[in-house]
């Protein structure tokens, strides 16, 4: 019996990873650890990845156009929480480059 249940949970599991992919759409591509430090400011998912080419990029999750259009128009956004985002993307590329992708 509990074979069976680990089944249907291993079945299961991709089902709730597909549907999460659907919700969160597809990530924006970006290189610019400044730019990603303003997103994680505005509170948007970042994930860090390498490229073939061994470079860093993030990912980024959610409306990237309504986050740039707000800064574009200079909407207020609190200046340590765009400095800790930027510093936090920064550890993300050293933490990758320190992994092994060199």
């Amino acid at each position: 019996m509990n074979k069976q249940k680990s089944k249907a949970q291993a079945n299961d599991a991709p089902l709730i990873i597909e549907d999460a992919a659907k919700e969160e759409g597809d990530p924006t591509i970006i290189e610019d650890a400044t730019i990603v430090g303003i997103f994680i400011a505005k509170e948007h998912k970042v994930i860090p990845g390498i490229d073939e080419r061994k470079h860093v990029h993030f990912n980024v999750y959610g409306d990237v156009e309504r986050s740039l259009r707000e800064i574009y128009s200079n909407t207020p956004i609190g200046s340590m929480d765009v400095l800790n985002g930027i510093k936090l993307a920064r550890q993300m590329i050293y933490m990758l480059r320190a992994g092994g992708a060199k």
